[in-house]
């Protein structure tokens, strides 16, 4: 089973700050359906220097480049030290409440790229946030267990339609009960097409019946440009 690294060409405002040892993996969620791109954004609001997680994979079992393999992430302190020696890989979802299976194409992604790190650093342990910090993450349905026997799931081919078009139907049920569980209002000519957009990350799916300011405009056409140029999820 294979995957890739794609590299979604993320700009950060200072150097990055190389590791000098790598002694484990965390994983994580960033409790939102998000896009690799929009998790760099929302960092960059917080002051930090661009996405925190050096690896990010989507729903749909693509694994992008965050901070970069070898660099110093923002994604585990407490305790001291964490992010300096140990490599964050998080997985987009919400696996506290709303997501409560993992879908198979983003598991096995996962599994790939544990096993693709620990080929590189060794045998080094896989902790779920929780373990090193007062926080919930990854969420109680994230399965560490499961992860952490490095076993794929038993999909044999990550490129089959049949594959492709199950994942495709998670993500679909789980923005249509997130719509719903935020009570927004899709009018039902529009619900599939509204689904397909907010999955895709190009829109956030607020204020389904309101204008659309120009910022939003450019935001969603920036969203499609880079998913057109292959550099987002």
């Amino acid at each position: 089973m294979t995957f890739e690294i794609r590299d979604a060409g993320l700009r950060f405002p200072r150097a990055r700050e190389r590791r000098a040892r790598t002694t484990g993996i965390v994983l994580h969620h960033p409790h939102a359906h998000w896009s690799v791109q929009r998790v760099h954004e929302h960092h960059l609001s917080l002051g930090w220097n661009g996405i925190g997680y050096n690896f990010y994979i989507s729903l749909l079992g693509d694994i992008t480049s965050g901070r970069g393999m070898e660099f110093v992430g923002s994604h585990t302190n407490p305790p001291a030290g964490t992010n300096s020696t140990m490599v964050g890989i998080a997985c987009e979802g919400r696996y506290h409440d709303m997501d409560r299976v993992m879908p198979d194409v983003q598991f096995n992604a996962l599994v790939w790229l544990l096993r693709h790190l620990r080929d590189i650093y060794g045998d080094i342990p896989i902790f779920g946030h929780r373990e090193l910090a007062a926080t919930a993450c990854p969420g109680q349905f994230f399965p560490l267990d499961e992860a952490r026997t490095l076993q794929f799931r038993g999909t044999e081919n990550t490129n089959s339609e049949e594959v492709n078009d199950l994942a495709e139907e998670q993500v679909r049920k789980i923005v249509r009960e997130e719509l719903r569980g935020n009570g927004t209002k899709v009018s039902g000519w529009a619900e599939e097409d509204a689904l397909e957009i907010i999955a895709a990350e190009i829109s956030d799916g607020t204020r389904p019946g309101g204008a659309v300011t120009r910022e939003e405009a450019w935001t969603m056409l920036a969203r499609l440009w880079r998913i057109l140029r292959g550099t987002d999820a």
